[in-house]
């Protein structure tokens, strides 16, 4: 079998993670002095609870606090590809962001690739980003975690890591980058 993602595609699991306030790693407080949720990378001001395998992740992002509008984490993709992944559109698992004032933006989830052949173009993403809270520079949530496993790698899939194509970043206001193991 063969999955082809097409430029403008969307594989999604963007904040269906944990709800807010649950998960190993929820985030605490709100409003402006929130901490933000971790998954693979810790959230801000957070200094554990990072949580997930690295090897074959399937944890859910966890979710923000529970004041002023919270956000879920990002979910669980699980692809398994006997041929060829194409990816010229995007998979991701982000966290959510929140319509809060000041509360945090959810933890990014997870994504498992297994494929025989990897192939790929620059308007191709795969992501488990953390993400901000909305108007708020504290209470970032931390990264998620991707593993891809393949025989044969056409997208130069080195190359999609160093240009953030392929990202597992916390949110920029202090949430952790998560992992990304090849």
């Amino acid at each position: 079998t063969n999955l082809t993602v097409d430029a403008g595609g969307i594989i999604t699991a963007n904040g269906l993670g944990y709800t807010e306030g649950h998960g190993p790693g929820a985030g605490t407080g709100g409003y402006c002095w929130a901490q933000g949720p971790s998954h693979g990378g810790l959230g801000d001001e957070k200094t554990n609870d990072a949580h997930g395998n690295i090897y074959e992740p399937t944890d859910l992002g966890s979710g923000s606090g529970t004041q002023y509008w919270g956000t879920s984490g990002g979910g669980a993709v699980k692809l398994d590809i006997a041929n060829t992944l194409t990816v010229n559109g995007t998979i991701s698992s982000d966290g959510g962001t929140t319509a809060g004032g000041c509360n945090t933006g959810g933890a990014g989830g997870s994504i498992w690739i297994d494929t025989d052949t990897l192939n790929g173009s620059d308007t191709g993403i795969i992501s488990t980003n953390g993400k901000n809270g909305n108007s708020n520079n504290q209470g970032a949530g931390g990264g998620g975690r991707i593993a891809i496993y393949y025989n044969t790698d056409n997208w130069n899939l080195s190359n999609q890591i160093l240009a953030s194509r392929v990202s597992s970043q916390g949110g920029s206001s202090g949430g952790g980058a998560g992992t990304i193991y090849i």
